[in-house]
């Protein structure tokens, strides 16, 4: 019997290092070496977290299958193993380049959840699909509804992540089983949700978003909603066309499974072109939102060190009033979004 779970453990101890030694092979990122000691000292501890990282990744997921991946894991002690926006715009990446397999399985996890996100725009009075801040089985569990459920770029970030996987690995089935409906519900929002403004010259203007940066909640025109929304209504408006003229039968099926009509298609054109990013031409900047600049400055001079992360020690009502900034915004869409900004 001892001889047996030997030979058992060491078939599965192979099976781990083969493996972990595929996953080395494609995933592995290398520091280059430099001579000196000093910098190659940091060389050395710049590999190692980034490997440290890559680990993690692939504890995370591994075996995302009819799952997603947890914003700190299945180990993590924090966010009682929800999925958020990070998998889509942090984690996806990625997968996509090494694991495409398993970006499958999460944008089709994504795709498993829309019949609650078409329920969840209707709870929100809207047309479409909202896709839920956090969540595990589809359904919003967002407990503040101002930092959370109120961040509609989630549309877009999924619909971002799979523009990328399409383009990267040439999946065009999957754009066709599903991320064609995904689209055009994601699509259907925004137009719903934004609206032509007459004070901003007709320009397509999103109203009580919160973007990105969770110390700003409920603003108008954040920069990283309004230019990630155009991108989720031209790659909608692009799919359906593109779907229409060269796999008709696909097309068919869409417009019967959504109700599509053609006149949608042209409607979400007009609001990406027309689409409102809030700029500050005396700064030569574009503001996080329309109100960010109009905020006083936070008092970092007279902040004690042992007063971060601000949330943990100041009312948000506090820090929402200030110019203060959590996370990356408008820098995130930059990341993102290099074309839609000149050098």
């Amino acid at each position: 019997m001892d001889r047996v779970m030997q030979q058992g453990f060491q078939r599965l101890l192979t099976a781990q290092e083969q493996y972990m030694d595929d996953f080395w092979r494609r995933s592995d990122v290398r520091i280059s070496d430099f001579r000196e000691d000093r910098v190659k000292r940091t060389t050395i501890e710049i590999q190692q977290a980034i490997r440290f990282n890559l680990f993690h990744i692939l504890q995370a997921s591994a075996r995302a299958e009819h799952a997603g991946v947890p914003a700190k894991g299945l180990t993590g002690q924090a966010y009682e193993g929800h999925y958020f926006w990070d998998t889509e715009t942090y984690l996806l990446p990625f997968l996509i380049y090494t694991s495409p397999r398993t970006a499958r399985n999460l944008l089709t996890f994504r795709y498993q959840m829309l019949e609650q996100a078409r329920a969840h725009a209707r709870q929100l009075g809207h047309q479409g699909a909202m896709f839920p801040w956090r969540t595990i089985n589809g359904e919003e569990a967002s407990a503040y509804y101002a930092a959370g459920t109120a961040a509609y770029h989630i549309n877009a970030d999924i619909m971002y992540a799979l523009r990328k996987y399409v383009n990267a690995t040439g999946d065009e089935p999957f754009l066709q089983d599903c991320g064609a409906e995904m689209l055009v519900e994601t699509a259907r929002l925004w137009l719903d949700l934004g609206f032509y403004s007459d004070r901003k010259g007709g320009k397509f203007c999103i109203n009580g978003v919160t973007g990105p940066d969770e110390y700003k909640t409920v603003v108008n025109n954040n920069a990283y909603t309004n230019l990630m929304a155009r991108e989720n209504l031209r790659y909608a408006a692009e799919t359906v066309e593109s779907l229409r003229t060269n796999k008709p039968d696909v097309y068919k099926a869409l417009v019967h499974k959504t109700g599509l009509e053609p006149s949608e298609v042209e409607a979400w054109k007009r609001a990406a072109d027309s689409m409102y990013v809030p700029y500050d031409e005396k700064r030569g900047i574009y503001p996080q939102d329309d109100s960010f600049l109009d905020r006083e400055p936070w008092d970092f001079r007279n902040t004690p060190p042992d007063r971060y992360p601000l949330l943990l020690f100041y009312h948000p009502l506090d820090i929402y009033r200030k110019q203060v900034i959590k996370q990356a915004d408008v820098l995130l869409a930059m990341f993102l979004l290099g074309d839609a900004f000149s050098l």
